[in-house]
């Protein structure tokens, strides 16, 4: 036969063949066998140890998602050679990997957190709310980010079974009052009746634990809004007790289903202890809630820092230590919740760093701006005080060079030459007299002109003569010359 290129040695005929039986190697444990001395194959020993357990049908069989092949086909194939059935198992759940900050945590890596490590940190409820925020069967990327969003879940419905817990706490009286259904409550009936139905495809749907937690907090969300909805209807307040109750009991049933806290903190129920506690407490904090409402309501009427200071110091300080938390409602009612005396402390010690910090920061905003404008300033008026500093420079530097240049009429000035002169004297034949007709015309004579003369062709200008005071031109009056002064009188 063809040799098979795969390199299997002696022990594998075909890529398809597995062992049921492995010779044993020197210091591991045997049996002697049929085969020699040897122990089980790995994916004999999951089927020998399941099937002695659980018989030759098994509902759900689990395992990590790299275990699905080969191990889990191999198991398939001889327990059901075994047991001679056609199907084993009836629903195989493959879980994702775990990551830890993006790579695959194992032990070889030293990337793992054990579980006494991680629990001092966050509680149970956090790390259960982890796991149910991601699909079952894909990766899990654990990170400080991803904990402290399944820790904030958390807190979320804890607040919201507190709520719950003040209005049914006080259902007896509540339903004294008028019931009566309206627009709001049939809408808070249909999405309730909605999500039970949505919850239990994805839940069938290979346990969608994300999309339940998400249904579970879009119910939340409706139940808070219905609340403020009918608290704010001014002649009907009164919230109605059964249209909140089904709906917080199904979602404490949801969260309890998944091992979500104990009793006294999941849920609307609570311990025979904290029952008790509330039961006989609970009537006196409401009336001592009403009578610190009232003193506030008097004291911002009365403005009276002080009193509210007091009733501050209550909410803040004095009622967390022994825990209860209090709260002031806008319409000027106060309510209470009992809570872990600790926590509650831990709470408003952070909010109040929480606080400060925003204090801070808004200090730090405040100086900086102020900063920046006094920069701003310091810019401008180094601007201005450098502006005029070449003003003065340059008007330094042409007083200089205006000083330094020589007159006009020294040697090597730019001035422009005189025009070249014609010397007055002129030798004339004959003077013009009056019987010769040489009559100025009475045309005006522009500054610098010729005057123009009767009988006589226009005059030419060919030249100037220098007086002591100017320059004047010079023309010629048919052979006379004549000097034009600025005036209408001609001069030989």
């Amino acid at each position: 036969s063809t040799q098979s290129t795969w390199d299997f040695g002696a022990e594998k005929r075909s890529p398809k063949d597995f062992a049921l039986w492995k010779k044993s190697k020197p210091s591991e444990p045997y049996w002697e066998s049929p085969w020699g001395r040897g122990r089980p194959g790995w994916h004999i020993e999951c089927s020998a140890m399941a099937g002695d357990i659980l018989g030759s049908n098994i509902d759900i069989h689990s395992g990590g998602i790299d275990l699905r092949f080969p191990h889990h086909e191999n198991e398939i194939a001889q327990s059901e050679a075994c047991f001679d059935c056609h199907q084993w198992i009836n629903y195989f759940l493959h879980a994702g990997h775990l990551h830890i900050e993006g790579c695959k945590m194992s032990k070889s890596l030293k990337n793992f957190i054990s579980i006494a490590e991680i629990i001092k940190i966050y509680s149970p409820d956090d790390i259960r709310m982890f796991y149910l925020m991601h699909k079952y069967d894909g990766p899990l990327d654990w990170s400080e980010e991803s904990m402290k969003h399944a820790q904030a879940e958390v807190k979320a419905f804890q607040t919201f079974f507190q709520n719950m817990r003040v209005h049914l706490r006080t259902a007896e009286e509540t339903l004294k009052n008028p019931q009566k259904w309206d627009a709001i409550e049939k809408a808070l009936l249909a999405r309730f009746q909605a999500v039970t139905v949505q919850v239990h495809e994805a839940l069938c749907d290979n346990c969608d634990t994300p999309r339940v937690i998400g249904l579970l907090k879009e119910l939340v969300t409706e139940v808070n809004r219905y609340i403020s909805q009918r608290q704010d209807v001014k002649d009907d307040s009164n919230v109605r007790v059964v249209a909140i109750a089904d709906a917080a009991m199904y979602v404490s049933d949801i969260l309890k289903m998944f091992g979500i806290g104990p009793l006294k903190e999941a849920g609307i129920e609570s311990t025979a202890g904290s029952a008790n506690f509330e039961s006989r407490a609970g009537p006196m904090l409401d009336v001592f809630c009403e009578f610190r409402s009232r003193v506030r309501s008097i004291a911002i009427d009365a403005k009276q820092p002080e009193v509210l200071r007091a009733c501050d110091w209550i909410r803040n300080e004095a009622a967390p230590r022994v825990g209860v938390q209090i709260e002031d409602h806008k319409n000027g009612a106060s309510i209470f919740k009992i809570r872990d005396p600790a926590e509650l402390m831990a709470e408003l010690a952070a909010a109040q760093q929480e606080e400060q910090a925003k204090r801070e920061a808004k200090e730090k905003v405040k100086l900086e701006a102020q900063r920046q404008k006094e920069e701003k300033a310091r810019k401008k008026q180094e601007q201005l005080e450098n502006q005029k500093r070449k003003a003065e420079e340059k008007a330094a530097k042409e007083a200089s060079k205006k000083a330094a240049e020589p007159p006009a009429s020294a040697v090597g000035s730019t001035a422009k030459p005189p025009a070249p002169t014609i010397p007055l004297a002129v030798p004339v034949t004959a003077e013009p007299s009056a019987a010769q007709n040489f009559q100025r015309l009475d045309a005006p004579i522009q500054d610098g002109g010729l005057p123009t003369f009767a009988g006589l062709p226009p005059a030419t200008v060919v030249g100037t003569a220098r007086s002591s005071e100017t320059v004047l031109p010079v023309g010629v009056y048919g052979g006379y010359p004549t000097v034009s002064f600025n005036t209408r009188r001609p001069t030989m």
